[in-house]
């Protein structure tokens, strides 16, 4: 009788490990991300991060549960949590997140992380060496710094942007090339840090341009936005503008869009109010506290390169 209660009690333990197993699962594949668009970059990574100390709790978790009591026994328990983190990822992409390696990468890092500490509290292993007991520890802090290291260093970022405003952009941010992408192929465009500014070079026919990305979202309290733009190249070029918004569908009808023609040589601050960037989209107002990117592209002719200064807002 004692036997038959000791299996069933044990036998509870395994199914409430699975069940907080699968409630892990399906919160971090399937439950949406709130819209926090005015601290994005901190709630990117916090969110990212947040992996990591799930995969921790679920490896202590399944530790006591599953009663794991051999370096075998961990090395196979942590085998298992690497597997559940990938597919995990696999199953992202039937729902409303996107899968990404990087949040595999913080999974393997709370399961190494989670393991590393149960052993070190528990008494499951009491025969561990001293060298062990360093090892587990030197394990825990490392992996505990990784999974925290990305949250660190996007709060920095965020208060060198903050401290920039009202200055959105220029070649003095810290990760101003991180915040530049092609608007079309990535070998359309090459795109440098200058003492001056940041060069695009059109490597291609066509249009082609730099998207500026990750920049200060409310844009409420300003009266206008001003862009310092150079044409560096001996044509004409035919530049046109896009700002855009997190609710904007990619067609330019949703968006705000303005053209420029720019002699060579022809350095220009291009100034654009809030006003008519909010009623630039044909069919809605655009919220001007969502503010998403910038983009700026060669829409005709065969100039192939520009120097963007900076852009600013001013009251």
């Amino acid at each position: 009788m004692y036997l038959k209660g000791t299996v069933g009690r044990h036998r509870g333990r395994q199914i409430a490990a699975a069940l907080f197993g699968l409630v892990a699962i399906l919160t971090l594949s399937f439950v949406p991300i709130p819209e926090m668009v005015n601290y994005r970059i901190i709630f990117g990574a916090m969110v990212n991060a947040a992996h990591g100390p799930m995969f921790a709790a679920l490896a202590c978790f399944a530790a006591w549960q599953l009663r794991t009591s051999s370096w075998v026994g961990y090395a196979t328990l942590w085998l298992l949590l690497a597997l559940v983190g990938m597919l995990m990822e696999g199953f992202q992409s039937f729902g409303v997140r996107d899968a990404s390696w990087q949040d595999v990468y913080t999974n393997l890092l709370g399961a190494t992380a989670g393991l590393a500490i149960w052993v070190l509290v528990s008494d499951r292993l009491s025969a561990k060496s001293h060298q062990a007991t360093v090892y587990l520890v030197v394990v825990a802090v490392i992996t505990s710094l990784a999974i925290a290291y990305p949250l660190v260093r996007s709060i920095d970022t965020w208060v060198a942007r903050q401290q920039q405003l009202p200055v959105l952009f220029n070649a003095q941010y810290a990760d101003a090339l991180s915040m530049t992408r092609s608007m079309t192929a990535p070998d359309d465009v090459e795109i440098s840090i200058q003492t001056a500014g940041v060069g695009v070079q059109i490597l291609h026919d066509g249009v082609a341009g730099v998207e500026i990305i990750d920049i200060a979202a409310d844009w409420r309290t300003a009266a206008r936005v001003v862009i310092d733009i150079e044409n560096t190249s001996d044509q004409s070029f035919e530049m046109s503008f896009i700002i855009g918004d997190f609710e904007s569908d990619p067609a330019p009808s949703d968006r705000f869009q303005a053209n420029r023609t720019m002699a060579p040589g022809q350095r220009q601050s291009v100034v654009f109010t809030v006003n008519e960037i909010a009623t630039g989209p044909a069919t809605r107002l655009m919220p001007m506290d969502k503010i998403s990117e910038v983009v700026i592209f060669r829409s005709a002719g065969s100039a192939d390169q520009f120097l963007l200064h900076s852009i600013r807002l001013e009251s």
